[in-house]
């Protein structure tokens, strides 16, 4: 392989990859695949260059390539070097954004596809919650009772709490696409939060929100997956429609946030 080399690229319709684009890939299927675990120092700057037969500029676009990707983290120094990181939800999150926008999606769409995550996250870690996530759940709850006046710290928590089910939820895929879309939803709320109304029965209806959550609690200590489930769906769902109620249609279409 030499940097004249354009090299052809099958996965992605014919598109002719550079080579320092075909060495990303290969260091990034090794780190996928776990031969360059989290926190492991990829081999030095030299060793890849002879490794891969490339200039030091390739090899150093090779790396940028990775970081941009949130796969490693080059650090300087003496001991300088790139190490392993793993991607977060945050960054995935900022790029399906950008591509949600592109494709004219709506706050509600996102917000939809949210409770087809997150009730089937709660149905899994029903089967298999522990007294240590109930626990942090229900306490989570009663302290919102104390928050109803204070929208942000209310949202906040409510925050907290989602991703408290998402991140135990047991499955790694749903985690993921949870805490991805999850951190989209919540994301475009604290944008939205500063321009919308005050609902005069904003009170009320966070009180109805912290009884659903505490019935879900319930019905995750008695183990039972399916009407758990259908409370959080129930949960999310008074959610959107409250939503949709106070927001014009000016507000209704996503808006962009900077990477993390």
């Amino acid at each position: 392989m030499t940097d004249q080399d354009l090299i052809e690229n099958e996965a992605n319709g014919g598109h002719k990859a550079s080579v320092a684009e075909r060495v990303a890939e290969e260091l990034r299927e090794e780190i996928a695949a776990g031969e360059w675990p989290v926190g492991a120092m990829l081999p030095a700057e030299h060793q890849l260059m002879q490794r891969f037969e490339v200039s030091r500029p390739s090899c150093r676009e090779a790396l940028r390539i990775l970081q941009s990707e949130g796969l490693v983290r080059v650090e300087r120094g003496s001991r300088g070097g790139a190490r392993v990181r793993e991607p977060d939800a945050a960054r995935l999150a900022s790029y399906c954004t950008v591509f949600l926008q592109m494709r004219n999606a709506t706050i509600s769409e996102v917000f939809e596809t949210r409770i087809v995550i997150e009730t089937a996250a709660v149905a899994s870690l029903t089967r298999n919650v522990t007294p240590a996530i109930l626990s942090a759940l229900a306490q989570n709850a009663a302290s919102q009772r104390y928050l109803v006046h204070d929208r942000p710290e209310f949202y906040a928590r409510g925050r907290l709490f989602r991703e408290t089910l998402v991140e135990n939820c047991g499955s790694e895929t749903l985690r993921l696409m949870g805490l991805m879309i999850g951190g989209i939803a919540d994301r475009q709320l604290s944008l939205l939060s500063v321009r919308l109304p005050h609902h005069p029965q904003q009170v009320e209806r966070y009180l109805a929100a912290i009884g659903v959550k505490e019935e879900m609690i319930a019905a995750m200590e008695r183990r039972d997956a399916d009407t758990a489930a259908d409370l959080w769906r129930l949960y999310l769902r008074r959610y959107l429609e409250n939503l949709q109620e106070i927001t014009p249609n000016s507000l209704r279409k996503l808006k962009p946030f900077p990477f993390e």
